[in-house]
């Protein structure tokens, strides 16, 4: 009997460790195939910066693998805007992106390309400011005198008076792509200033010898000759010398944020500027206004604090939300988020705020509105 029981045994035996074999190297499988694939991240975070790898491009959308349960997928009105940008994508690229929504109902991350990879595009941008080359950009909003234009991820401004739109309204060309040349590349200052004039903007060049009569900080009587998009021409006369032009950066008219010079001064209107620097071999002068007068952040600490009712005036309304001028120059942001659907706004307009955060170092102040009445959906 033991004799006969034996083969049945060792048979039973033989087939537990086979399929005990084959059950290791599935394991051993699926770990070798989490391994070629990297770690996995299960959870990403709003604002987070990543980076994915493009495994499909289709005009109705990109995705990427950013090493999660499943790909990111680019922010649909992206695909627009950004058409330029992706027509440069291959299988296989990395592309650093933002995460905007961590997962949508299809499971998906929702990433942005313009807030990612920024710096290569603001390079390209002073690269086309030396070579006057046309770019291509498109429409996404209209505002007091121009429209706000995207390049690749990077929003910029084409004043109305360097438009040529022939007859066709600023609002008809939200969404389109416009052929436009770039005046201004500032990354530092988050500044971009485009034309479609053909004509080069003004020249602002002095003799050596002119400059001879002037040192950085002397301070002159000047006038306004011409206005630019990015600041404003003057020409004055030192004591025993020949007249002079320089420039005034729109970011040198005031210490209130300056979107054209035509909102703080006009042709034949008297300044008084500052010499901030100047350059021989150019013979190119910087001058100032807001420097002759007092920097309101500099006392800020004594003059509002968190919590603090105030009132202001609106001076602007972007995608953000808007602008309250305060005190001084200085102005507040009430976040579109803290603005209730009911609420109605406009530039002009006196409100009350709250003061929510103060960062004197970024010269930010946060806001939001003191309501008379419940908000629409109040509990």
């Amino acid at each position: 009997m033991a004799t006969s029981k034996s083969p049945q045994t060792t048979t039973a035996d033989s087939k537990s460790v086979t399929k005990s074999a084959s059950k290791s190297s599935k394991m051993t499988s699926m770990a070798d195939l989490l391994a070629s694939q990297g770690e996995v991240q299960f959870s990403f975070k709003r604002g987070q910066q990543i980076e994915g790898t493009v495994v499909l491009i289709s005009p109705k959308e990109v995705l990427l693998n950013v090493g999660g349960k499943s790909e990111a997928t680019v922010f649909h009105k992206e695909l627009t805007y950004l058409g330029d940008l992706i027509k440069t994508f291959k299988m296989g690229d990395k592309v650093p992106v933002t995460v905007i929504v961590p997962e949508n109902d299809a499971g998906q991350v929702v990433v942005s390309l313009r807030k990612g990879g920024g710096a290569d595009r603001w390079q390209r941008l002073s690269q086309a400011v030396e070579s006057d080359e046309t770019i291509a950009a498109f429409g996404v909003e209209v505002n007091r005198g121009g429209i706000l234009l995207d390049f690749e991820g990077i929003r910029g401004f084409l004043p109305a008076s360097q438009a040529e739109l022939g007859d066709a309204k600023l609002e008809e060309w939200i969404g389109r792509r416009l052929e436009v040349k770039v005046l201004e590349a500032d990354q530092k200052a988050n500044r971009l200033i485009f034309t479609q004039r053909t004509s080069s903007p003004v020249e602002v060049r002095n003799s050596p010898a002119a400059l001879k009569n002037v040192e950085i900080g002397d301070k002159f009587e000047s006038e306004v000759t011409s206005l630019l998009p990015f600041g404003a021409i003057v020409k004055f006369t030192p004591k025993d010398g020949e007249s002079l032009e320089g420039l005034v950066h729109v970011s040198e008219l005031s210490w209130s944020k300056v979107a054209d010079p035509a909102e703080v001064c006009k042709v034949g209107d008297k300044l008084e500027v500052v010499v901030l620097t100047k350059d021989d071999k150019s013979g190119r002068l910087s001058l100032s206004v807001k420097s002759l007068t007092e920097d309101p952040w500099s006392k800020i600490a004594g003059k509002f604090e968190v919590d603090q009712t105030i009132s202001g005036m609106v001076k602007r309304l972007t995608q953000y939300g808007a602008f309250v001028e305060l005190e001084g120059g200085i102005e507040g942001l009430i976040h579109i988020s803290k603005i209730p659907p009911d609420f109605s706004i406009n530039v002009g307009d006196k409100v009350s705020c709250t003061i929510e955060s103060i960062d004197a170092e970024s010269r930010r102040i946060g806001l939001s509105p003191v309501l008379t009445t419940k908000p629409l959906l109040y509990r």
